[in-house]
């Protein structure tokens, strides 16, 4: 890493994407009856929503520059 890069604040520097970060984690999960709850198997709930796939994120060097993607 370059001195420029060093120099710079985390939140403007892309080189840094963490720092004291623990692992993910969900600690509550909203069943939708007594007896979903009892069960425990979140993966039958229609509540349960998985963010795990592709993402479309656009960089801009302004709020005022962002453009929409669908």
């Amino acid at each position: 890493m370059n001195s420029t890069v060093k120099a710079l604040p985390d939140w403007k520097n892309l080189q840094v994407l963490q720092r004291s970060m623990l692992p993910p984690r969900v600690t509550a999960f909203p069943y939708e009856n007594r007896q979903s709850a009892i069960s425990n198997v979140r993966g039958n709930s229609p509540r349960l929503l998985i963010i795990n796939g592709s993402w479309k994120f656009c960089y801009s060097e302004s709020p005022l520059a962002v453009r929409v993607i669908r």
